[in-house]
């Protein structure tokens, strides 16, 4: 697999440099002796004697390179040497070139599988190490979710700290942390400190009592130096500088202090800093503006160096009140113009209610006028509807009073006729003997109908 291909398969982003780290240490530590150690030999490669060719072979060598001949052997194999020379020279650097890419190659490889290994291995024992502990996998359930309290105490160790580290990126629930007296490792204090580039919620770090050293410093100076919510961190009694043997951790955080506007409380109390890192913090002191607290004692700081700390310390303060007065000042006179604002507001908006409400009111009595016509036109209709009711009634009452009239009357009419027709009924007519040529009406002694019966027997 080449070069190439490792990386593209194996990219960790920040922790790549963690491994780095680690891989220096392991091979810085290592007595075994690299097999790409080994370093390029010019003498291995033979220089060509002018003076050992023949006349013959001086000639076409002085040809092929376009030498001027001196007409005597001796003259031209010295300017045939210096040719030689030159050329020996860039073979060598040609060949130097191509044994240190490789070397650089087969070290890059080594290195790229190293790191695979070694990830893989770390992620084991991270998983391993937290299935083991209940607590902290508790812990790390409730800060992925957010729902830790502000500020916890929490027992860790060195590999358990690694995930804690990275679990933290993005936790918005922890305010203050303190893993103190952990025991923690340099390597998880590098963790710790690469934390704080991405996380934007700790505003208190205690790292108290462990053996944090040169990594953790460059990791957190690194840090702090774009992050702007931290405004506490203890590294009390830590190893800060291996025993005076290595400060270049104090240096990256005198750089640090230089240019971070946040940290306000910086406790290095008995970690190791010594005289020089004292210096370090001193010069760097003199351009921060912010520390308010910063605790160098127990250190072998020199007198000088802790005197100027204290003055700048002092300066910070009083820098602090003044700031602190000003931003009184500026919050009362914001509060003032808040009010007035506010109350301005106010009376703008009791007066868009005002006229809200009489829309309102309005709308309300239009509403109530509508609502009224309504219902004196349901009312209306209403009435009409039982005045038509009524006379429809009525109507039909006079009508069938008028059939019963005419039916009355009808049947007075026939009875009438029946009474006159009764008279002059055909069997009814009795011709008189003494009057032969007219006929005498008799009235009718019985009903018309006897005497259509009669007649009908007689037929």
């Amino acid at each position: 697999m080449s070069n190439m291909d490792l990386e593209e398969e194996f990219s960790l982003g920040e922790e790549d440099a963690d491994l780095d780290d680690l891989i220096d240490d392991e091979v810085a530590n290592s007595p075994h002796h690299n097999k790409h150690d080994e370093e390029f030999n010019p003498d291995d490669i033979r220089t060509q004697e002018a003076a050992l060719l023949t006349q013959n072979e001086l000639n076409e060598a002085m040809e092929q390179r376009g030498l001027k001949f001196q007409g005597f052997f001796t003259d031209d194999a010295r300017t045939l040497q210096r040719a030689f020379d030159e050329e020996r020279a860039e073979f060598v650097e040609m060949e130097r070139r191509k044994f240190m890419d490789k070397k650089a190659r087969a070290q890059k490889q080594e290195r790229m599988q190293r790191k695979r290994l070694l990830h893989e291995q770390q992620l084991k024992e991270e998983h391993d190490e937290v299935e083991n502990d209940p607590r902290v996998k508790a812990w790390l359930d409730m800060i992925h979710k957010d729902v830790t309290n502000s500020s916890a105490r929490i027992a860790v160790n060195s590999i358990t700290a690694r995930v804690l580290a990275q679990a933290l990126w993005d936790n918005q629930s922890l305010v203050c942390l303190d893993l103190s007296r952990n025991n923690l490792d340099d390597y998880a204090g590098l963790r710790l400190g690469r934390m704080l580039k991405r996380n934007t919620a700790l505003k208190k770090l205690e790292l108290d009592s462990n053996n944090l050293a040169v990594k953790t410093c460059n990791a957190m100076a690194e840090s702090l130096a774009t992050n702007t919510t931290l405004t506490l961190l203890s590294l009390e009694s830590n190893p800060l500088t291996k025993n005076g043997k290595d400060v270049s951790g104090i240096m990256k955080l005198g750089d640090m202090l230089k240019a971070n506007k946040t940290l306000t409380s910086f406790n290095a109390w008995r970690s190791d800093i010594g005289a020089e890192g004292g210096a370090v913090i001193a010069r760097a002191m003199a351009n921060n503006t912010t520390m308010v607290f910063l605790d160098m004692g127990n250190n072998n700081v020199s007198v000088d160096d802790m005197r100027d700390i204290a003055a700048m310390l002092q300066r910070n303060q009083n820098l602090a009140l003044d700031n602190q007065a000003a931003a009184t000042a500026e919050a009362d006179r914001q509060a003032v113009v808040e009010s007035d604002r506010k109350a301005q507001a106010d009376k703008v908006q009791k007066k868009e209610d005002f006229a809200s409400w009489m829309e309102e009111q309005k709308e309300e009595r239009a509403d109530q006028r509508r609502k009224e016509l309504e219902e004196l036109r349901v009312r209306r209709e209403e009435e009409q509807q039982k005045l038509d009711e009524e006379m429809r009634i009525q109507r039909e009452k006079k009508a069938a009073e008028e059939a019963n009239a005419g039916k009355k009357k009808k049947k007075k009419v026939r009875a009438h006729h029946s009474r006159r027709g009764a008279g002059c009924h055909p069997f009814a007519r009795v011709l008189s003997p003494h009057y032969p040529s007219s006929s005498l009406f008799l009235p009718l002694t019985r009903p018309p109908l006897l005497f259509l019966s009669q007649g009908k027997k007689k037929k």
